[in-house]
């Protein structure tokens, strides 16, 4: 059953991806044209084009039933042709265009089935592969952050756009919380934990409890990845009462060196 389970998210996380990939291409085409220079008179022609493209992108959403309720389209049949339309009209379709395509894409995006698949993803994805870009013991977690993000590039993920580093500050009881990375499409924080031999566990735990309610304050999600040498002895004891916090999604990953 849950092979099947997981074929659906994957389908549904193809099919999510490809169309906001498509969703992108259009906003930037758009995008070019109206910063575009040069004469005004012609350089909107496409605007009936773009708009029946982001029609055929909203349909096809709508028929893989990926969200429900109201969506905007553009009737094409009261939509005039270039040869009737001045160009200052056919400058504000495509702007409207372009609107409703941004629109689409944060639908898209906030899909709650494509958003619980892409956690998953993620935090399978850093389990299976943080491990092996290590020879050697790493020295602080500037280097597991570091090596975070190079799997993030690997991955086909844009800096800026899939992920940031460091960003995203949050104020809390008089004290300023920044997280090491966040993935703003699905609504979450990460922070790297690095346990030497010599470091506490009740320390590290501490540290995380005070980070659980500040970043609770901005974040749905909130992932912690423990890069640890051997102090771990119990993964579920460790894991339990963090996980198990009511504030928000928390995950811990604990990746053994």
């Amino acid at each position: 059953m849950q092979e099947v389970i997981d074929a659906e998210y994957l389908e549904r996380e193809l099919t999510v991806n490809n169309l906001i990939k498509k969703c992108e291409a259009l906003e930037k085409t758009i995008s070019e044209v109206l910063n575009g220079n040069g004469n005004e008179f012609g350089r909107y022609t496409s605007y009936r084009l773009f708009a029946q493209t982001y029609n055929d992108i909203a349909k096809e959403a709508v028929d893989k039933h990926l969200f429900i309720g109201h969506y905007n389209t553009f009737n094409l049949e009261q939509i005039p042709s270039e040869f009737n339309t001045p160009w200052s009209m056919q400058k504000v379709i495509m702007e409207n265009v372009l609107v409703n395509t941004r629109m689409l894409i944060t639908l898209l995006s906030t899909d709650d089935h494509f958003k619980r698949y892409e956690l998953c993803n993620i935090e399978n994805f850093i389990k299976s592969n943080l491990r092996s870009c290590f020879d050697e013991m790493p020295k602080n977690e500037k280097e597991i952050q570091k090596a975070i993000e190079n799997l993030f590039i690997g991955k086909g993920m844009s800096k800026g756009i899939d992920f940031d580093r460091e960003t995203g500050k949050v104020k809390y009881s008089s004290k300023e919380y920044s997280p090491d990375f966040i993935l703003l499409k699905m609504n979450m924080c990460m922070e790297v934990k690095y346990i030497k031999e010599n470091t506490k566990n009740n320390r590290i735990i501490d540290q995380i409890n005070a980070d659980i309610p500040a970043y609770s304050k901005k974040y749905q999600n909130i992932l912690f990845v423990i890069y640890d040498v051997g102090t771990i002895k119990n993964e579920i004891e460790f894991k339990r009462d963090i996980e198990s916090n009511k504030n928000s999604n928390i995950k811990v990953i604990i990746i053994k060196h």
